[in-house]
């Protein structure tokens, strides 16, 4: 490999450099870290931040939904929670007008 071939290679490898580094820095200026991002999962359900849900249901715009077991409720729960284990959802699905802000957690 002769000097101008050297050269060639190392200009062809600073541009592709230069185009991911570029990439990354657009992606990084432009994304929302606040944006609600969709789960991956078949459901019809979204992913918020907890300043979110904790606004919506402080304003009775939404429920907090807790799917985990009777007796971990009874140890602790989100102070208004509804308590509704998983198992039991199906059957016991909540009161609410469709299109209601339903929050679940498990943990």
């Amino acid at each position: 490999m002769n000097a101008k071939q050297k050269t060639r290679t190392w200009i062809v490898i600073a541009s592709a450099v230069t185009i991911v580094i570029a990439g990354v820095v657009y992606l990084a200026l432009t994304t929302d870290p606040n944006a609600i991002s969709p789960v991956n999962d078949g459901y019809d359900q979204y992913r918020d931040s907890l300043a979110n849900a904790k606004g919506a249901f402080d304003l009775g715009e939404a429920l907090f939904l807790d799917v985990r077991t009777s007796e971990e409720y009874a140890d602790a729960h989100i102070s208004g929670a509804v308590s509704i284990p998983l198992g039991e959802l199906a059957e016991n699905a909540p009161n609410v007008d469709k299109g209601a802000l339903i929050y679940t957690y498990c943990t």
